[in-house]
């Protein structure tokens, strides 16, 4: 074992000596708590936030395409309904 290692493990156990594992209070525990959820709950907003142009964009382009394909199947079944008609 090198002089290094021996000094590490010097300070190691010296410090677990000294540093005795603290409980925190009940008082500490439920103020953090309470911080944590409060957090928490405006993430989505966040969420939100930082991405509702590409949401408003995102949903205008599935419109447009739901109207396009609305279209389509109005004309092909138009067309389908016409030669039905023609051939009765």
């Amino acid at each position: 074992m090198g002089e290094q290692e021996i000094v590490e493990q010097r300070v190691e156990t010296l410090l677990a000596e000294m540093l005795a594992p603290v409980e925190p209070s009940p008082r500490f525990v439920q103020a953090l708590r309470q911080e944590l959820v409060r957090r928490a709950a405006r993430q989505p907003v966040r969420f939100v936030e930082r991405y509702r142009r590409m949401i408003v964009v995102g949903l205008a382009a599935l419109g447009s395409a739901l109207s396009l394909a609305g279209l389509l199947l109005f004309y092909l079944l138009r067309g389908r309904a016409r030669k039905a008609a023609l051939q009765a």
